[in-house]
């Protein structure tokens, strides 16, 4: 796969573009769309630090404030998973899962690190949680399709990626990964149609251009 993304350089190693995708895309959606944002405010301080020491000396605060802080918990795993320190990021989600077993934020969390670390069957467990309390889920929706991809269980990837669009009508990355999970799948004519789809939507969106000239420059075919 040709597709890159930029990640720390503390990641201890190299990542599958679909995963790192699936977390980058996967916090936008949920930041965005998903109808539930986890510590709002310590996510935009966040957001603004360009050091992962800051993140980390911000979430020790609050904690230092109330140990039991779940938005500070969080903020602390999501630090930690930014700078490539996975488990410890785990072990923090956890902490705040034991505070609160059915917080679908923790949840998330959790799905997304297993899903870096290649983890899939706890992933697709953690997002399914989700969906069983918020149907409507989007990140929840298109991560469990990354875990169905990489697991080369296409359809089941397929048909949550279109439950995932019904709800970000024009998401150039959903129709993206469409694209990808049919022309995986090998039907090369549908592929096409959702990268020319995410075309239309943004015509300078370089995965599905690049894709796109991948399946005309071999004629159409897989």
């Amino acid at each position: 796969m040709e597709e890159t993304i930029s990640l720390p350089e503390q990641f201890p190693k190299k990542i599958k573009p679909s995963l790192a995708w699936a977390v980058i895309v996967g916090y936008t959606l949920f930041l965005g769309v998903a109808g539930f944002i986890i510590g709002q405010t310590f996510f935009w301080k966040v957001k603004y630090n360009t050091k992962n020491k800051q993140a980390l000396m911000l979430a020790s605060e609050r904690l230092a404030k109330n140990p039991n802080n779940i938005d500070a918990i969080i903020g602390m795993g999501w630090a930690y998973f930014q700078n490539g320190q996975l488990n410890q990021a785990l072990a923090e989600y956890s902490k705040a899962a034991k505070i609160n077993p059915e917080h679908t934020g923790v949840k998330i969390n959790m799905g997304l690190t297993y899903l870096q670390m290649g983890k899939l069957d706890l992933a697709e467990q953690e997002f399914k949680f989700v969906l069983r309390f918020e149907d409507k889920n989007i990140t929840a929706m298109v991560n469990l399709a990354v875990v169905y991809v990489e697991q080369k269980k296409y359809d089941s990837a397929i048909e949550y990626l279109n439950k995932a669009y019904k709800y970000s009508r024009g998401n150039v990355e959903i129709l993206y990964q469409l694209g990808r999970a049919h022309e995986l799948k090998g039907d090369v004519a549908q592929a096409k149609y959702f990268y020319e789809e995410a075309l239309t939507f943004d015509p300078k969106f370089e995965k599905a251009k690049g894709a796109l000239e991948k399946i005309n420059a071999s004629g159409g075919q897989k």
